[in-house]
């Protein structure tokens, strides 16, 4: 299990660099304009992470901009805490939007909030197939044509056209549903 996180690491002063002699607290209050209430989000002006996320670096370890907003003005946090944004807004590191707690809580706030629906089909942008294609899988079983040459043609693994054809997979799409 990780460790308890605690707001200590924020005193220590920076030894080199543009933020020489300062404190990774005042630091970090370089990237926001200032906590200003439990309405308002507080936006993160530093870098982001590629899922959207505010980064920090402390002592060389980079840490999420809301966990370290959340250390700093409410407290520690266990390693294994997830906080959870009440606003829904990844840039923001307002401690009054942030709620620690645990993945499957963060799971059930998204489930509850109606954020659990992701894209599917060619909308998930993940697709090799589009709709036209799963209806021409079903088009091809009726004529008799093979899973085998199916799955060549379309250019994906013979276990996915079975998917398709077992409505595990594609679903979604009305044309195919019986």
């Amino acid at each position: 299990m990780l460790e308890t996180i605690d707001s200590s690491i924020f005193d220590h002063t920076i030894k080199t660099g543009p933020y020489a002699l300062m404190s990774y607290r005042e630091k970090f209050g370089l990237f926001h304009d200032g906590i200003v209430g439990p309405d308002q989000c507080v936006l993160w002006s530093g870098t982001f992470c590629p899922n959207g996320y505010g980064r920090f670096v402390v002592l060389k370890q980079e840490m999420l901009a809301h966990r370290v907003s959340y250390l700093l003005y409410k407290g520690s946090l266990q390693g294994t805490d997830v906080l959870r944004h009440t606003c829904d807004n990844k840039k923001c590191i307002n401690p009054h939007h942030l709620l620690p707690g645990s993945q499957q809580d963060n799971m059930d706030d998204m489930v509850m909030k109606g954020r659990s629906n992701p894209a599917k089909g060619e909308s998930s942008g993940m697709s090799k197939l589009s709709n036209e294609d799963v209806i021409s899988i079903f088009e091809d079983q009726k004529q008799g044509v093979s899973a085998k040459y199916t799955a060549a043609r379309l250019g994906v693994r013979q276990n996915h056209i079975y998917r398709i054809r077992n409505g595990k997979r594609w679903n979604h799409i009305e044309e195919i549903k019986v």
